[in-house]
């Protein structure tokens, strides 16, 4: 019952009835459209090339669920009463008064917030049109990349970098010049194409022992049609002052499948390694005397057994997130979860939290948030799509050690030192596909609200 009155725009496609009136629309969007018919029922249509097909029908104009960043409502509030018209968010509700995908993920919130108070949380920012972005603090400047399509099913995106102008004063805007405070880079970046088909996604960053920057990210075979990882070094020419972009390698794990995404890249020892899997946590690293162009094969290091987690179950399998820095005493990095606690409306919503690891072999998980890091701004406004409603993806992070913070003070405009007596990590959360948030972490606050898994 619960499913039937709230259609996620997904359905059985049958023949339109002929008693259909084409004359009475009242919802009309891009894809979709809510129509009355000669007999009285309101009928939901997904638009095709050059045809309409239903989707679903009822008695009530109020049974019809419909919020899509897609959709572009034209609608005559007259029409009936129970409806929602944000003007300034592409989206309309027409929902009866009862539950809804909304009101679980609100359950969700305030439960989160009830068990575990986010005391860790100092400060936020919206950044608008920075997909996935993850950003790094390299050669005393804030670096930033994300990918270049902001419009889903856009195959042929590229990641984009800039420099962000001051990260201390708050202004997380690029420098158009690209060659920021005496050091020049790319604004789009082909990388090399390793498959046929140039498709780029959720850049990660981690500053290795000799000052090198590992840039990874995903991209996608034509033929396998499942995302790969890639790994890629940049350094940084002295003569020239140009960030340089070293050998495209894709790095392959045969123990698990031809998909590979959300490594999590960590030093030790002067050694990188990636953490594959989180639980069971499963370690891995290239072979150092491995030479071979374009693709390369991750071994397995480290392979544990799985252990219970606070984490609850139904919020989903932990996935990578950020790279994991040690910072006082453990590894830590953010992770997402994909949950389907939407269920009854054949929904998922991807959730984030906090891990910590061991700061020696075998690198057990140490602690884990017990609940999901929530606010309300990252549940609010149009559903990604109609089966997947609200995302947050991890992808930076920054570490701030308690002193003076001298970034961006050989340029004029911005030689204001700053003084951070905390220590404080900086994420960057992507949001909906298409933007994203900064936000300021207490790392200490943040560790005394975990849950210890194990001691190391």
């Amino acid at each position: 019952k619960t499913v039937r009155n709230y259609v996620i725009l997904i359905g059985l496609i049958c023949k339109i009835p002929s008693a259909i009136s084409t004359n009475l629309p009242f919802f009309e969007g891009k894809k979709y459209e809510v129509i009355k018919s000669t007999n009285g029922e309101y009928i939901l249509l997904q638009k095709t090339v050059g045809t309409k097909q239903v989707i679903e029908n009822s008695d009530t104009l109020e049974e019809f669920y419909i919020r899509s960043p897609y959709e572009v409502p034209i609608l005559d509030p007259s029409n009936f009463s129970h409806y929602r018209n944000d003007s300034k968010l592409p989206f309309i509700n027409l929902k009866k008064d009862k539950n809804n995908p909304d009101d679980l993920i609100g359950t969700i919130i305030k439960k989160s917030v009830n068990l575990q108070p986010p005391i860790y949380w100092k400060e936020s920012y919206f950044l608008l049109g920075y997909f996935n972005p993850a950003f790094v603090v390299w050669n005393n400047q804030t670096l930033v990349a994300w990918r270049s399509a902001t419009v889903r099913g856009v195959q042929n995106s590229l990641l984009q970098f800039g420099w962000i102008a001051d990260r201390h004063s708050n202004d997380f805007r690029t420098d158009p010049n690209l060659h920021h405070y005496g050091i020049g880079i790319d604004f789009v970046n082909t990388l090399g194409d390793i498959h046929d088909f140039p498709f780029k996604d959720d850049p990660r960053f981690l500053v290795l022992h000799d000052n090198s920057l590992l840039l990874t990210y995903a991209t996608m075979s034509k033929d396998i049609r499942k995302q790969q990882f890639n790994t890629v070094i940049l350094t940084l020419n002295s003569s020239t002052g140009k960030a340089q972009f070293g050998e495209n390698i894709e790095l392959k794990h045969p123990e698990s499948g031809p998909a590979q995404k959300n490594w999590v890249p960590f030093e030790y020892h002067r050694k990188l390694y990636y953490i594959q899997r989180i639980n069971p946590l499963t370690i891995v690293r290239p072979d150092d005397n491995d030479t071979t162009p374009l693709v390369r094969e991750a071994k397995t290091v480290y392979k544990l057994d799985k252990v219970q987690l606070p984490w609850p179950d139904e919020y989903g399998e932990l996935r990578g997130g950020t790279p994991a820095l040690p910072i006082l005493g453990y590894y830590l990095s953010f992770f997402h979860t994909r949950t389907y606690c939407q269920r009854p409306f054949k929904m998922a919503t991807y959730l984030m939290g906090a891990i910590t690891f061991c700061p020696h072999p075998p690198f057990n998980i140490h602690a884990v948030t017990y609940q999901p890091i929530v606010n309300e701004s990252f549940y609010d406004g149009p559903w990604i799509w109609p089966s997947l409603d609200f995302g947050v993806y991890p992808s930076g992070i920054i570490y701030d050690r308690p002193h003076h913070h001298h970034e961006n003070s050989n340029n004029k405009q911005h030689n204001n030192n700053h003084v951070n007596r905390s220590h404080d990590v900086w994420v960057s959360i992507g949001h909906q596909d298409k933007n994203a948030y900064i936000v300021k972490f207490d790392v200490i606050q943040l560790y005394r609200s975990m849950e210890v898994v194990s001691n190391c």
